[in-house]
């Protein structure tokens, strides 16, 4: 508690300096947010709780006519224990030319659909398993990117021509995820090109680092991850699905999923997703899947009202553990 009321003043005193700045020049400063409230019951463990599971506050502005930032801030950290405040993205932008810009700081992993997006943004609640994020927390840590951040450069930009898009990410990063130190003396690097035809979106994703291995032998191990994506976004209708391969050393992980959502009467939207991860490929009877269903409320402009069940399910499923569902419901704000 102590060291979350000397975050809070911090945050406090920051805000305060910033608005002054915006009242005494030209300096054109954002501020909003989110938040997220959960009932979660998890049929495995018989237990049902409330939790306060996003509380975020953030601010946008621009400094100059070609300098901008972004500063994400959330108060209640999901994944801790206790969950702790944390600064999430602190990240300046310089605009090269209208099609390409260079970023500076911590700000989400270009990698993919879901990676980079915010968790509100999320139509199934969570993360997939080959993101991780944190979630699920059983049967344990699954993912490519469960830190979804970390520190380095980006260029990154598009190049709009008539109803086509290109979108282009090419970043450099520590590898050891957001709010770390560095761990060697390498950089991991992403690169993302996707291309956008109307209500298509088609991408491909690359990522190479190291990471210590342990041992004076041999100190680094590789880390490489590919992936591909489709989105089919037409009018109420929506589909998106990714697959990610990836080596850790001498380890094969993969896994994908789907997700499709309707949107009725602009404030109801039925949503299915089916998400599969396998973290070795090499090992039988590891493989876990889930499928998801539910509904999204809209209820206002800025807020929304979901609830999903997730159906588990687990290659080494016995009997007397195979029953580990989730239920999970869910409001938003976003201010």
């Amino acid at each position: 508690m102590k060291k979350a009321a000397i975050w809070l003043v911090l945050l406090c005193g920051a805000v305060f300096v910033l608005a002054e700045m915006a009242v005494a020049s030209d300096v054109d400063i954002k501020f909003g947010g989110f938040g997220q409230f959960q009932y979660y019951y998890e049929q495995g463990s018989n237990i049902s709780k409330f939790v306060p599971k996003r509380v975020r506050f953030k601010a946008t502005g621009t400094l100059t006519d070609r300098v901008g930032f972004f500063v994400q801030h959330d108060f209640w950290g999901a994944g801790g224990t206790p969950p702790a405040p944390r600064l999430l993205d602190a990240r300046f932008d310089y605009t090269i030319c209208p099609c390409a810009k260079l970023s500076a700081g911590q700000f989400a992993l270009p990698f993919g659909i879901e990676t980079p997006i915010s968790p509100y943004s999320l139509d199934a609640i969570t993360y997939s398993y080959i993101v991780g994020a944190g979630w699920p927390q059983t049967p344990g840590p699954t993912g490519f990117f469960p830190y979804i951040r970390d520190l380095g450069v980006m260029l990154w930009g598009t190049y709009p021509k008539n109803n086509l898009k290109a979108i282009y990410n090419l970043a450099v990063f520590n590898g050891g995820g957001y709010d770390k130190s560095e761990e060697n003396q390498y950089k991991d690097v992403i690169g993302r090109l996707a291309g956008s035809y109307k209500w298509v979106t088609l991408g491909w994703s690359y990522y190479y680092g190291k990471t210590d291995s342990g041992t004076t032998t041999r100190p680094y191990k590789d880390k490489v991850r590919f992936g591909g994506d489709l989105k089919l976004d037409r009018g109420p209708f929506l589909f998106q699905t990714e697959f990610i391969q990836g080596w850790d050393d001498t380890i094969t992980r993969r896994g994908y999923y789907a997700l499709a959502e309707v949107k009725l009467w602009k404030v109801l939207q039925p949503v299915i997703k089916y998400d599969v991860w396998d973290p070795n490929t090499n090992t039988g009877n590891n493989q876990i899947n889930k499928i998801a269903g539910g509904l999204n409320w809209y209820f206002s402009p800025n807020s929304k009202l979901q609830a999903i069940y997730e159906i588990k399910g687990e290659e080494s499923d016995s009997v007397a553990t195979k029953y580990n569902d989730d239920f999970i419901l869910q409001w938003g704000m976003n201010f």
